[in-house]
């Protein structure tokens, strides 16, 4: 009886973790709470996810019924539909206007991404009517789900270091604005997809009337919950950035013509001039657009400029002059001031950033460097 139990449970937990993470996301998108464009194709994922593990409860608890045999077809449209939703919602991220050319180099038609899932079902639900074995259908499942699993994996972690890229070249303060979250999530995702062919390759029939299933079960409900977790809360993303762009429109010459002036040897001058004499690197929340209008310039010229002259983002290059700043405060320090208001002091909004962007330009922290010196 004990046992009946523990497998009733472990053949439904993954699936009420889902469907908990779907009633929530649906509440907080029709309250208005989380009004990110890529909320809806967040929701959408998870939404399938619910239904891709209530296809494994009833495999599970009815196995070798009608309604076990109905639910093989949705479990592979489903278990072909979660990667092409997860690496959607990557792209309405990272991108602030989807339809566009995408930032990693190509675009994810939302219209057709689940074709393929829908021809796979169709094909599984025709083949049931039919009474035709399904052994190459499952194969040929298996094999695109792991197709799919590399192109997610490649576009992701392409389309987040290309975003990485552009937010690195706008913003001097990249905290929080990188995306790293999502880079978290999609190692987990790629965990669950890899404990799931381990479990396909050794049969789910094995688990079928076991109390081993309650070590996938768990597995996957700690995946599962920890990604819906990550991705309900809410980030600062491409469409965040295109509204920085939309309200400094006009504060830059973005069209003006290139003059001898915008010159790349005459525009570093400008540049150099602009950090160091009039130490704009001090500024808080500085952006390109700021160096820009201070160097009569655009934000295309002055990136490019710092980009090819220097091999530095502006982010990169902007970190260089707060580390110099911080480490002439530090050698000046006096007791009782803190590290972290030297990093203020410098021009970081935070103390990680100002803590990591230290260790990458000395290779210590602020407190090793302290110790040396």
């Amino acid at each position: 009886m004990a046992d009946n139990i523990i497998y009733l449970i472990a053949s439904v937990l993954p699936f009420l973790c889902c469907l908990w993470w779907t009633i929530t996301l649906f509440l907080e998108k029709l309250s208005g709470r989380n009004q990110s464009p890529a909320a809806g194709a967040f929701l959408n994922f998870v939404a399938v996810s619910t239904i891709l593990y209530f296809c494994h409860f009833c495999h599970f608890v009815f196995p070798n019924s009608t309604i076990a045999t109905f639910a093989e077809s949705v479990w592979i449209f489903c278990t072909l539909s979660v990667y092409p939703l997860f690496g959607f919602w990557i792209y309405r991220l990272t991108n602030a206007e989807p339809g566009r050319k995408g930032t990693a180099g190509f675009t994810i038609p939302a219209a057709v991404i689940l074709i393929p899932s829908l021809v796979f079902f169709t094909i599984s639900v025709v083949f049931t009517i039919a009474g035709v074995g399904r052994k190459w259908l499952m194969l040929a499942v298996k094999l695109f789900f792991a197709a799919e699993v590399v192109f997610t994996a490649v576009y992701g972690i392409k389309a987040l270091r290309t975003y990485r890229i552009v937010i690195a070249n706008f913003y001097a303060d990249t905290e929080g604005k990188e995306l790293r979250s999502v880079g978290t999530m999609l190692t987990l995702l790629l965990l669950t997809s890899l404990f799931s062919m381990v479990s396909n390759l050794v049969g789910r029939d094995l688990f079928v009337g076991s109390v081993l299933l309650v070590i996938p079960s768990l597995v996957f409900t700690v995946l599962l919950y920890s990604i819906s977790y990550i991705g309900r809360r809410p980030v600062f993303d491409a469409s965040s950035m295109q509204k920085d762009l939309i309200q400094e429109e006009g504060t830059d010459a973005e069209e003006k013509q290139n003059t001898e002036e915008d010159r790349p040897d005459v525009l570093l001058q400008r540049i150099w001039h602009a950090m160091e004499a009039d130490r704009l690197y001090l500024r808080q929340g500085l952006k390109i657009s700021d160096l820009a209008l201070a160097v009569g310039s655009n934000r295309s010229y002055v990136s490019n400029c710092i980009n090819n002259n220097l091999g530095l983002s502006f982010s990169d290059f902007v970190a260089s002059y707060r580390i110099k700043e911080a480490v002439s405060l530090l050698e000046d320090v006096s007791e009782g001031v803190s590290i972290e208001s030297i990093g203020w002091k410098s021009g970081f909004a935070s103390r990680s950033q100002f803590y990591r962007s230290f260790k990458k330009e000395t290779g210590m922290s602020p407190g090793q460097w302290l110790e040396k010196h």
